[in-house]
Protein backbone atom coordinates (compact mmCIF):
# COMPACT_ATOMS: atom_id res chain seq x y z
CA UNK A 1 0.00 0.00 0.00
CA UNK A 2 2.90 2.09 0.75
CA UNK A 3 4.43 1.48 -2.69
CA UNK A 4 0.81 1.88 -4.45
CA UNK A 5 0.33 5.17 -2.82
CA UNK A 6 3.75 7.09 -3.60
CA UNK A 7 3.26 5.32 -7.55
CA UNK A 8 -0.34 6.77 -7.80
CA UNK A 9 0.51 9.90 -6.15
CA UNK A 10 3.22 10.08 -8.69
CA UNK A 11 0.89 9.61 -11.39
CA UNK A 12 -1.16 12.35 -10.63
CA UNK A 13 0.97 14.90 -10.22
CA UNK A 14 2.43 13.82 -13.81
CA UNK A 15 -1.44 14.85 -14.95
CA UNK A 16 -2.64 17.28 -12.53
CA UNK A 17 -1.92 20.24 -10.93
CA UNK A 18 -1.91 18.28 -7.69
CA UNK A 19 -3.03 19.90 -4.63
CA UNK A 20 -3.02 17.11 -1.98
CA UNK A 21 -3.70 13.36 -2.37
CA UNK A 22 -4.87 10.88 0.85
CA UNK A 23 -5.49 7.78 0.12
CA UNK A 24 -7.04 7.22 2.92
CA UNK A 25 -9.80 10.02 2.83
CA UNK A 26 -12.81 10.81 0.97
CA UNK A 27 -15.15 13.48 0.28
CA UNK A 28 -17.24 14.95 3.23
CA UNK A 29 -20.26 14.10 4.18
CA UNK A 30 -21.34 17.49 4.15
CA UNK A 31 -20.41 17.62 -0.22
CA UNK A 32 -22.22 14.78 -0.75
CA UNK A 33 -25.35 16.35 0.68
CA UNK A 34 -25.01 19.46 -1.41
CA UNK A 35 -25.55 17.41 -4.44
CA UNK A 36 -29.36 16.66 -3.45
CA UNK A 37 -29.07 12.78 -4.11
CA UNK A 38 -31.78 11.31 -1.97
CA UNK A 39 -31.75 7.93 -0.53
CA UNK A 40 -28.55 7.25 1.04
CA UNK A 41 -27.68 7.04 4.47
CA UNK A 42 -24.14 6.29 4.94
CA UNK A 43 -21.18 6.95 3.09
CA UNK A 44 -17.42 5.90 2.84
CA UNK A 45 -14.19 6.14 -0.07
CA UNK A 46 -11.25 6.61 -0.50
CA UNK A 47 -8.48 8.12 -2.69
CA UNK A 48 -8.80 11.47 -2.55
CA UNK A 49 -7.41 14.35 -4.47
CA UNK A 50 -7.50 17.93 -5.00
CA UNK A 51 -6.02 19.22 -8.04
CA UNK A 52 -6.44 21.79 -11.25
CA UNK A 53 -6.83 20.20 -14.78
CA UNK A 54 -7.03 22.62 -17.63
CA UNK A 55 -6.93 25.77 -14.94
CA UNK A 56 -10.60 24.44 -13.33
CA UNK A 57 -10.22 23.63 -9.49
CA UNK A 58 -11.62 20.18 -8.56
CA UNK A 59 -12.02 17.34 -5.54
CA UNK A 60 -12.30 13.76 -6.04
CA UNK A 61 -12.70 10.65 -4.55
CA UNK A 62 -13.79 6.75 -4.45
CA UNK A 63 -17.34 6.88 -2.89
CA UNK A 64 -19.82 4.03 -1.82
CA UNK A 65 -23.45 5.56 -0.89
CA UNK A 66 -25.28 3.00 1.36
CA UNK A 67 -29.29 2.95 0.49
CA UNK A 68 -30.81 4.57 3.91
CA UNK A 69 -33.62 1.92 3.69
CA UNK A 70 -31.88 -1.44 2.32
CA UNK A 71 -29.35 -2.87 4.24
CA UNK A 72 -26.05 -3.38 2.36
CA UNK A 73 -27.49 -2.10 -0.93
CA UNK A 74 -25.73 0.91 -2.20
CA UNK A 75 -27.22 3.97 -4.36
CA UNK A 76 -23.57 4.73 -5.82
CA UNK A 77 -20.74 2.77 -5.58
CA UNK A 78 -18.14 4.84 -7.93
CA UNK A 79 -16.27 7.90 -7.89
CA UNK A 80 -17.43 11.77 -7.10
CA UNK A 81 -16.19 14.99 -8.29
CA UNK A 82 -16.94 18.42 -7.51
CA UNK A 83 -15.62 21.12 -9.69
CA UNK A 84 -15.27 24.65 -9.26
CA UNK A 85 -17.29 26.90 -11.62
CA UNK A 86 -16.49 30.10 -13.03
CA UNK A 87 -19.54 31.50 -13.55
CA UNK A 88 -22.19 31.13 -11.22
CA UNK A 89 -25.43 29.00 -11.68
CA UNK A 90 -28.65 31.52 -11.27
CA UNK A 91 -30.45 28.34 -10.15
CA UNK A 92 -30.27 24.94 -9.08
CA UNK A 93 -30.23 22.47 -11.49
CA UNK A 94 -30.53 18.41 -11.09
CA UNK A 95 -30.11 16.01 -13.98
CA UNK A 96 -29.81 12.16 -12.80
CA UNK A 97 -29.75 8.88 -13.59
CA UNK A 98 -29.82 7.74 -9.80
CA UNK A 99 -32.86 8.90 -8.56
CA UNK A 100 -35.51 6.53 -8.05
CA UNK A 101 -38.96 6.99 -9.26
CA UNK A 102 -40.49 6.82 -5.71
CA UNK A 103 -38.24 9.86 -4.75
CA UNK A 104 -39.25 12.07 -7.83
CA UNK A 105 -42.24 14.58 -7.38
CA UNK A 106 -43.92 16.52 -9.55
CA UNK A 107 -41.26 19.38 -10.32
CA UNK A 108 -39.49 16.61 -12.39
CA UNK A 109 -39.29 15.74 -15.83
CA UNK A 110 -37.60 13.00 -17.83
CA UNK A 111 -35.39 13.66 -20.43
CA UNK A 112 -33.51 10.67 -22.16
CA UNK A 113 -32.39 8.52 -18.93
CA UNK A 114 -32.70 11.56 -16.74
CA UNK A 115 -34.33 13.05 -14.14
CA UNK A 116 -34.47 16.21 -14.46
CA UNK A 117 -35.74 19.05 -12.04
CA UNK A 118 -35.09 22.92 -11.44
CA UNK A 119 -37.17 25.81 -10.82
CA UNK A 120 -35.25 28.04 -13.65
CA UNK A 121 -36.50 25.76 -16.55
CA UNK A 122 -34.59 28.05 -19.48
CA UNK A 123 -31.47 26.43 -17.38
CA UNK A 124 -32.55 22.84 -19.17
CA UNK A 125 -32.07 23.90 -22.79
CA UNK A 126 -28.68 26.13 -21.59
CA UNK A 127 -27.34 22.51 -19.95
CA UNK A 128 -28.46 19.73 -22.25
CA UNK A 129 -27.64 20.75 -25.25
CA UNK A 130 -27.01 18.12 -27.79
CA UNK A 131 -23.38 17.44 -27.25
CA UNK A 132 -23.49 17.28 -23.67
CA UNK A 133 -26.34 15.29 -23.57
CA UNK A 134 -24.55 12.90 -26.15
CA UNK A 135 -21.58 12.76 -23.58
CA UNK A 136 -24.34 11.71 -20.62
CA UNK A 137 -25.19 9.09 -22.92
CA UNK A 138 -22.02 7.79 -23.68
CA UNK A 139 -21.52 7.49 -19.70
CA UNK A 140 -22.45 4.04 -19.22
CA UNK A 141 -22.09 4.17 -15.65
CA UNK A 142 -25.23 6.11 -14.53
CA UNK A 143 -24.37 9.43 -13.05
CA UNK A 144 -25.84 12.38 -11.16
CA UNK A 145 -25.32 15.94 -11.68
CA UNK A 146 -25.84 18.87 -9.68
CA UNK A 147 -25.05 22.38 -10.33
CA UNK A 148 -25.63 25.28 -7.39
CA UNK A 149 -23.93 28.02 -7.20
CA UNK A 150 -20.67 28.18 -8.40
CA UNK A 151 -20.13 24.27 -8.19
CA UNK A 152 -20.69 21.09 -10.03
CA UNK A 153 -21.18 18.16 -8.22
CA UNK A 154 -20.77 14.77 -10.08
CA UNK A 155 -21.39 11.31 -9.38
CA UNK A 156 -20.43 8.48 -11.50
CA UNK A 157 -21.90 5.04 -10.40
CA UNK A 158 -18.92 2.98 -11.57
CA UNK A 159 -19.55 -0.02 -9.73
CA UNK A 160 -16.23 0.08 -8.66
CA UNK A 161 -12.99 1.91 -7.21
CA UNK A 162 -10.37 3.93 -9.19
CA UNK A 163 -6.10 3.11 -7.57
CA UNK A 164 -7.61 -0.02 -6.22
CA UNK A 165 -4.72 -1.87 -4.02
CA UNK A 166 -2.03 -3.41 -5.90
CA UNK A 167 -0.82 -6.44 -4.61
CA UNK A 168 2.19 -7.50 -7.04
CA UNK A 169 4.18 -4.26 -5.69
CA UNK A 170 7.40 -5.12 -8.10
CA UNK A 171 5.81 -4.83 -11.28
CA UNK A 172 5.30 -1.20 -11.18
CA UNK A 173 5.09 -0.11 -14.80
CA UNK A 174 2.40 -2.21 -15.15
CA UNK A 175 0.50 0.03 -11.93
CA UNK A 176 1.77 3.06 -13.65
CA UNK A 177 -0.40 2.00 -16.87
CA UNK A 178 -2.99 0.80 -15.09
CA UNK A 179 -3.31 4.03 -13.02
CA UNK A 180 -2.63 6.08 -16.06
CA UNK A 181 -5.85 4.59 -17.58
CA UNK A 182 -7.98 5.45 -14.93
CA UNK A 183 -6.85 9.27 -14.75
CA UNK A 184 -7.55 9.54 -18.39
CA UNK A 185 -11.20 8.35 -17.42
CA UNK A 186 -11.53 10.94 -14.67
CA UNK A 187 -10.02 13.72 -17.64
CA UNK A 188 -12.99 12.45 -20.02
CA UNK A 189 -15.30 13.14 -17.11
CA UNK A 190 -13.71 16.73 -16.75
CA UNK A 191 -13.52 17.46 -19.94
CA UNK A 192 -17.26 16.44 -20.74
CA UNK A 193 -17.97 18.97 -18.37
CA UNK A 194 -15.68 21.25 -20.36
CA UNK A 195 -18.06 21.12 -23.08
CA UNK A 196 -20.42 23.77 -21.21
CA UNK A 197 -18.01 26.60 -21.48
CA UNK A 198 -20.12 29.37 -20.95
CA UNK A 199 -19.65 28.01 -17.01
CA UNK A 200 -16.00 28.01 -17.21
CA UNK A 201 -15.15 30.93 -18.49
CA UNK A 202 -13.31 33.49 -16.80
CA UNK A 203 -15.63 36.32 -15.47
Amino acid sequence: MFVSAHVIGGVLADNFELVKHDPQESISGEQLRASRLRGWGRSEGSDFFEAKYKGISFVFSNVKLYDERIRGETILDGQWLVLDLRKEMPGALMISGLEKEDRLDKATVQIEQFAVRTEFPELVSEVLTPAFVLFLLSMRPRVHLFFEGKQLYFGVDAGKYLFEPWFKVQEIPALRERVQREIDDIKRIIDGCLLLDWLFQEE
